[in-house]
């Protein structure tokens, strides 16, 4: 029940922050005219984008950290098999 009342709160300040950045913003690139876009469109994708870099970024860490773990594996079984 306490989660079903949170995900309504969320989802109604969600509305709430919607519908206050629907205006329009210029966007000006290098070149060319601006660009005209809802507010609230640039602030998913900044959104979007930032997630995506975090989830790529863990999971290049975690590949690094999980193959690290191999090798000293893999290296303690080599040394065990070579003492008498």
């Amino acid at each position: 029940m306490a989660r079903a009342i949170f995900t309504l709160v969320v989802i109604i300040l969600l509305v709430i922050f919607t519908s206050q950045n629907m205006d329009d913003v210029e966007i000006y690139l290098v070149t060319g005219e601006p660009m005209h876009h809802p507010k609230i469109l640039i602030i998913g994708i900044a959104f979007a984008l930032g997630y995506a870099t975090a989830t790529i970024s863990f999971i290049i860490s975690s590949s690094k950290r999980k193959r690290e773990q191999q090798q000293r594996g893999e290296l303690q079984r080599y040394e065990t098999r070579r003492r008498p």
